[in-house]
C-alpha cells in the first residue's frame, strides 16, 4: 500500500481533466483501462477516478467495473458499484487507516461523485489525496491532484457516503 500511495503522491500537481459524458477515456484524464501505468509524460490531466485508476494500475490491480455495463470501467459509478459489498458507511468520527478509499457515488453529469484516498491516520485531520477543482466547474483545472485538504474539509458536512479499507481494494 505504501507503494500505491507513493505513486499517487508523485502525481501531485497534475491538472484536473474533465469527463464530459459517454464512455470513460482510456487515456487522460481517466486512464480507464487495465494494464501497467503509462509513462508520467503521458499523464497530462487526471480527474478523481483517473488518479485512483492509475494508483490501482501501478500495483497491478484490475480496475472496478459495473457488471451490467462492461464499458463502465474505472468511473465513480464503477467504484461505488464494484466495492458495494466491501464498503462501509462513512463516519467522520472514525479514525480510518491510511490508504482507505473514500466514495461518493455518481448521480449525474452535474454530480459525478468522487473518490479520494486517506493518506494519514489523524481522524478528521487526516490529509486526503484527490483530484478536483476549486473554482468554476468545467473552467478551472486547479488544484488538480493534491493533498491540500483534511478529511473534515473535504467531507464538508456530508459529502462522502462510503469507505473501503485498504485490504479490500488496494492490497
Amino acid at each position: 500500500m505504501i507503494q500505491a500511495i507513493k505513486y499517487g503522491m508523485n502525481l501531485i500537481g497534475t491538472p484536473y481533466g474533465y469527463w464530459l459524458g459517454g464512455e470513460n477515456q482510456e487515456c487522460a484524464p481517466m486512464f480507464a483501462k487495465n494494464g501497467p501505468s503509462p509513462n508520467k509524460e503521458e499523464i497530462t490531466s487526471l480527474n478523481c477516478a483517473g488518479l485512483v485508476n492509475l494508483i490501482l494500475r501501478s500495483v497491478g490491480k484490475e480496475l472496478p467495473f459495473v457488471e451490467s455495463n462492461d464499458k463502465c470501467i474505472g468511473g465513480t459509478e464503477a467504484y461505488a458499484e464494484y466495492y458495494k459489498d466491501k464498503a462501509i458507511k462513512f463516519n467522520i468520527e472514525t479514525n480510518y487507516p491510511s490508504g482507505s478509499l473514500l466514495i461518493r457515488g455518481f448521480r449525474n453529469i452535474d454530480d459525478q461523485g468522487h473518490v479520494a484516498i486517506i493518506i494519514e491516520e489523524k481522524g478528521k485531520q487526516s490529509l486526503i489525496l484527490q483530484s478536483h477543482v476549486d473554482g468554476e466547474f468545467f473552467e478551472s483545472t486547479t488544484p488538480g491532484v493534491n493533498a491540500l485538504y483534511t478529511l473534515e474539509e473535504s467531507h464538508n458536512n456530508g459529502y462522502y457516503e462510503f469507505i473501503v479499507l485498504p485490504k479490500d481494494w488496494v492490497l
